[in-house]
């Protein structure tokens, strides 16, 4: 997988992948196993070549963290992986399973198996960097890893970048991560010692610093679910991959007080609702929460309450035994989306991209997790409907609808200035969170001019695409609610039985 250079940008391929986190057996009161629910990371992912030997490796893409670190494995041949499992009563010492563990040890070893390990002793160009300071990193599905810092000869994905810090994991749960966001977010800056606090030019101050691109920026495409590539664009934008306006928003600084700027990729999520292919709108809310958009995050993840307003529209109810909502199987149509509102323009992404299978074909778990606060999380399932410029350095996102039918094409411009083709946004001013308040139902997110969901054009020409007068001129039936006091009922009755324990399904 080769990137593409020019004076002024760099294109990444991106490779999608899938690996199994768990398997959750689901049964009834009897005991009796039901289905078993397969907890799969989809990952989009870049190859690295390191040390004088050009060992090869796969990183994990990720805009929610900020390091680059991978798995090592010493001289003796003990990887990351294994001493994970050892210290954590998963293997005997001679290396065998201890009983009732072949499936975390099969799982945990895949990371090693599958995205390769880096042995540092095999490079004669490997050094050991900031002594003092251990690498440390732990994310919000519990993986971490722990080891310590160097520097080696280094590509990404065929690009040279020499000198670029990062962690060499010792022990580990989790896969090698190749973080893109700010380096006010580097685990380098999270140390227990005050004294030894630092940070460092990660991969886009890097690619600046080099030369290669002219802003801090990059642009993700991430295709479709069904697509086995996407792409990662520093320093400049693909209109071809984008549909209607490309509109900028304000990142928020979630942690005002502790630092001046912004450090990772929060915006204002202002209201959400549900658009169906009879025409119905439903507004589920229309509140200001904080927003992370998260490539490194499979799932979507949403307050409480208001995921089980998601669940409650395509009649999903929680399961207390597998900590997911669960729904019969069917099939959507791809005008039945749910919308995210941003600087009060309206995104959608089909549902169909939040209806996962299991080992019964008739029953179905929904891609919506559940969150004790109000941070939200905007993960791969909803990401893969966007295009998204991440602006490091004017701390913004300008995001627009994703183009599937552009992913062959590209009509490449570089980012020097502002962002090529962006608008701001109509609602860009209003960025005030309310991190602690209560879900509400109510409010109306379809009113003035809003932009038409896409995915229904497309649905349209799926179905008859023999009778364009017919398409030219049909119409639906519109009709508008809000969440009735009915369904906010249901989806308090969904939860009761608390906050999903299952944290599992977020992916670094």
């Amino acid at each position: 997988m080769t990137a593409i250079e020019a004076s002024d940008f760099v294109k990444f391929p991106l490779a999608k992948g899938k690996s199994v986190i768990d398997t959750i057996d689901v049964k009834d009161v009897n005991d009796n196993l039901q289905f078993t629910i397969t907890n799969e990371q989809s990952y989009y992912s870049v190859e690295l070549t390191i040390g004088s030997n050009k060992q090869k490796l796969t990183a994990l893409l990720d805009t929610g963290s900020s390091d680059l670190w991978v798995l090592s494995q010493d001289a003796a041949g003990l990887n990351a992986c294994n001493n994970y499992l050892e210290q954590n009563g998963y293997l005997t010492s001679s290396g065998s399973a201890t009983s009732g563990s072949s499936t975390e040890v099969s799982e945990i070893q895949a990371n090693c198996n599958d995205l390769g390990v880096f042995t540092p002793s095999s490079s004669t160009s490997f050094e050991k960097k900031h002594s003092g300071v251990p690498f440390e990193i732990q994310y919000g599905d519990g993986t971490y890893a722990e080891g310590y810092w160097g520097s080696d000869s280094l590509t990404v994905n065929d690009v040279n970048v020499d000198g670029l810090l990062f962690g060499v994991a010792t022990i580990g749960n989790s896969s090698n991560v190749l973080g893109i966001s700010f380096e006010g977010l580097e685990s380098s800056d999270d140390s227990e010692s005050t004294s030894s606090e630092f940070t460092y030019a990660n991969l886009p101050a890097i690619l600046k610093s080099d030369g290669l691109i002219e802003k801090m920026s990059y642009s993700l495409f991430l295709n479709s679910l069904s697509a086995t590539s996407g792409e990662l664009l520093f320093g400049a934008v693909d209109s071809d991959k984008y549909q209607g306006n490309l509109y900028t928003v304000p990142l928020v600084n979630i942690y005002e007080g502790e630092v001046e700027n912004p450090i990772e990729f929060d915006v204002t999520l202002q209201g959400t609702g549900y658009s169906g292919s009879d025409g119905t709108q439903v507004t589920f809310n229309q509140q200001n929460f904080a927003a992370l958009f998260d490539s490194g995050t499979t799932l979507t993840v949403l307050p409480e309450t208001l995921a089980g307003y998601f669940a409650n529209q395509v009649g999903a109810s929680y399961d207390d035994n597998s900590g997911y909502y669960l729904l019969e199987c069917q099939t959507f149509s791809e005008s039945d989306a749910f919308v995210f509102q941003f600087g009060g323009i309206n995104f959608y992404s089909p549902v169909e991209n939040y209806v996962l299978s299991t080992s019964d074909e008739n029953q179905c778990y929904l891609g919506i997790v559940p969150s004790e606060d109000n941070h939200v999380i905007i993960g791969d399932n909803t990401l893969t409907s966007l295009y998204v410029v991440y602006n490091l350095e004017d701390y913004e996102l300008s995001i627009a609808q994703a183009n599937y039918a552009g992913a062959s094409s590209s009509d490449i411009s570089a980012i020097s200035d502002s962002v090529p083709g962006a608008q701001q946004a109509p609602d860009y001013s209003n960025t005030a969170i309310d991190s602690y308040a209560s879900v509400t139902s109510g409010g109306d997110i379809f009113t003035g001019s809003q932009p038409t969901n896409p995915f229904a054009k497309r649905d349209l020409m799926k179905r008859d695409t023999s009778n364009s007068t017919t398409l030219a001129t049909s119409t639906v039936s519109s009709t508008k609610s809000t969440v009735s006091s009915s369904s906010s009922s249901n989806a308090g009755s969904l939860l009761s039985a608390g906050v999903l324990g299952l944290i599992a399904a977020l992916i670094l």
